[in-house]
């Protein structure tokens, strides 16, 4: 199975600094039309994942890998009392201090 992130509002990159807390939404096979986006006002980042049942398999401590691999996430906090969607920090080596989350383009 392979785990694809959810296309980006506006098919913009999404910069992660590492320590960035952030939004992961489950959301299954709406992978296609839901939209990630980081509000640039407030921080507020949300980004989508297409595995429907990542609430149920990870857990706070558990490290998750997106972007290719490129991108450790971490996870902090669980469902808060809505369906998958958990919140994640973002952890970065020593020698990274920021990744690029791009969009998502169907091959």
């Amino acid at each position: 199975m392979q785990i694809r992130t959810a296309l980006l509002r506006g098919g913009a990159d999404i910069m992660l600094e590492a320590g960035q807390e952030l939004t992961v939404v489950a959301v299954g096979d709406a992978y296609t039309s839901w939209e990630g986006y980081k509000d640039e006002a407030t921080g507020e980042t949300k980004i989508g994942l297409s595995y429907a049942k990542l609430c149920r398999d990870v857990k706070p401590g558990s490290m998750i890998k997106i972007g290719d691999g490129q991108i450790t996430l971490e996870v902090r906090s669980g469902c808060h009392g809505v369906p998958f969607h958990y919140l994640f920090r973002s952890q970065a080596s020593a020698s990274t201090v920021s990744a690029v989350l791009s969009p998502w383009r169907s091959r």
